[in-house]
């Protein structure tokens, strides 16, 4: 007999950070582990000198575009969901979805900085990471971004309920 472990609002938040703190630890480890490796970095902006410069700055606007458009749409969908169990779990997707999207472009930026020594790469994986700070999972902006109301905030504010 299998018994899983109880869905509350308390473990949910627990698990919502965990993951945060994963991904964006993890791309600000490599931003610091690259400098750290990085012989002799440089600082400069001659666009001719590599396919880079072109590429991170694009993929990084296109990609905190996305996070934000994605990461939208889907709290978008997660509230028009009945169940709270499954309204929450939704935002949890888009929560992932929106951090990879910003996660990204910062390890391309990342990969660009260690291939070539230029700083002007990290600021944008400095971007990126600055982004990603924005999503921190609260129980204040699950329950703004869900816009719950009534029995549901009820039922997530008591945070050791079963839901």
């Amino acid at each position: 007999m299998s018994s899983s472990p109880d869905f509350t609002p308390a473990a949910y938040l627990k698990v919502n950070k965990i993951l945060y703190t994963a991904l964006s630890i993890g791309v600000a480890m490599i931003t610091i582990v690259f400098l750290g490796l990085a012989e002799e970095p440089i600082f400069h902006m001659d666009f001719e000198k590599s396919i880079f410069m072109i590429v991170v700055p694009a993929v990084t606007v296109i990609g905190l575009l996305m996070s934000k458009t994605v990461f939208t749409r889907f709290v978008n969908m997660a509230k028009q969901v009945e169940s709270l169990k499954r309204k929450l779990l939704a935002y949890r997707t888009a929560l992932i979805i929106g951090l990879a999207l910003c996660e990204s472009p910062a390890i391309i930026a990342n990969v660009a900085f260690f291939q070539e020594g230029n700083q002007f790469y990290l600021i944008f994986a400095i971007l990126c990471i600055s982004i990603m700070l924005t999503y921190s999972p609260t129980e204040r902006k699950t329950i703004k971004d869900l816009d719950l109301r009534g029995d549901e905030l009820d039922r997530f504010k008591n945070r050791e309920s079963k839901i």
